[in-house]
């Protein structure tokens, strides 16, 4: 529901996104979207607080396990952060090995 969220938020704009649409991207009911937030306000607040907290302590390990090919990362937000995770330990790596 927050991914749909962020994206109707991304591609209408605050002012435009509708409940309707997100409950729609997110195969939901309007009803459905209204039983976890009470406002489009409630979605992008949630979405704000995703942000700002710190990842858990287990997403580095799981991409440092998906580099070795340890574990396949299923969960796209997990592979998402899994794959940041990795390009920056990749190139913090690089970094190193240059000087």
């Amino acid at each position: 529901m927050l991914d749909a969220g962020k994206t109707e938020f991304a591609q209408h704009g605050f002012a435009e996104t509708r409940i309707e649409d997100i409950a729609a991207l997110a195969g939901l009911s309007k009803t459905g979207v209204y039983a976890h937030y009470d406002s489009a306000v409630a979605i992008l607040g949630a979405l704000a607080l995703e942000y700002q907290a710190p990842p858990p302590w287990h997403w580095p390990l799981l991409a440092g396990w998906a580099a070795l090919g340890l574990v396949t990362v299923a969960a796209p937000r997990l592979r998402r952060r899994s794959n940041i995770c990795t390009a920056t330990a990749r190139s913090r790596t690089a970094s190193n090995s240059a000087l």
